[in-house]
């Protein structure tokens, strides 16, 4: 189609795809050949990995009415010894837990972050604004724990990061730097005591220790737990849900195209916890120091 796609546009396209370390990514896009699992940065063999130790367990949402096990102290961040090899009943005890401090609006023996990816328009062909909840346990395990997009309003978006912040009670929403977040974290903050803060994204993104990759790392060691199949399987996340979109972000990220907007609301929940960590190992060097 020379008019839409002349031979100097494609070679430009290619360059920037090589530039980007994803020449592969551009062959499959371009020359529809089909890319080996082994390719891609988030190999749907972690995924899976993913998947399996978050098996049965639903998003914490679709939990309304769950109540303490009997003789389980909620303030304390150790797990029943007998929960210890159960991934699944490990799951539900941590959601249990979170469900009681949300109800009891008091604060969790968790680190728990929210990322929010934000999108400026609301026409058909534009990006979603989405949110994500992460759980991090003692032991470092993440633990996604809701997702939500859509092409929101301006007012319906600050509604959705109320709603988290009442339900989660994180230590740290983080919000994408765009053009009209001033708005939104200044009438948060006029409302609430949500701990909302921006963030701009800059190279950080690319780093493959701190950027969007290192979600690969945590996944295929086993540290971050998706919930949502039954089958611990991408393909028993069930079509149409919010977690079969996550994995389909995870899917089909590319380096030099866009990224999916409820993976980037992840990578900032998780910016959100390598934050938290900083700033408590900064207070425990000021304590140990005097």
């Amino acid at each position: 189609w020379e008019e839409r796609w002349p031979m100097s546009r494609i070679r430009e396209k290619k360059q920037g795809y090589i530039e980007a370390g994803a020449e592969r990514e551009w062959v499959r896009q371009f020359l529809c050949i089909a890319r080996e699992d082994t390719d891609a940065r988030f190999t749907e063999a972690a995924i899976n990995n993913g998947l399996q130790f978050g098996r049965d367990i639903t998003l914490i949402r679709e939990i309304e009415h769950l109540t303490l096990p009997p003789g389980l102290d909620p303030q304390l961040p150790g797990m029943p010894p007998k929960l210890a090899y159960d991934p699944p009943a490990r799951m539900k005890w941590v959601q249990t837990v979170l469900a009681h401090h949300a109800a009891t609006k008091t604060p969790p023996p968790f680190i728990i972050t929210v990322g929010v990816d934000l999108a400026v328009r609301r026409h058909s062909k534009a990006d979603l604004t989405a949110l994500v909840a992460l759980c991090t346990l003692p032991s470092g395990h993440r633990i996604v724990l809701d997702v939500k997009a859509g092409r929101f309003s301006w007012s319906q978006i600050c509604g959705h990061i109320i709603d988290f912040n009442d339900r989660f009670a994180p230590q740290v929403i983080l919000v994408e730097n765009v053009a009209a977040q001033d708005y939104v974290l200044q009438h948060i903050r006029d409302i609430c005591d949500a701990p909302v803060m921006g963030y701009t994204t800059g190279q950080g993104k690319a780093d493959p220790s701190l950027g969007l990759e290192s979600i690969a790392g945590l996944l295929e060691s086993g540290w971050l737990v998706l919930p949502g199949s039954p089958t611990g399987t991408v393909e028993g996340v069930p079509e149409g849900s919010e977690m079969r979109a996550l994995t389909d972000d995870m899917l089909f990220y590319s380096p030099a195209s866009h990224v999916g907007d409820r993976l980037m609301a992840l990578w900032f929940a998780e910016t959100a916890v390598k934050m938290m960590r900083r700033r408590m190992t900064k207070v425990e060097a000021v304590c140990i120091g005097g």
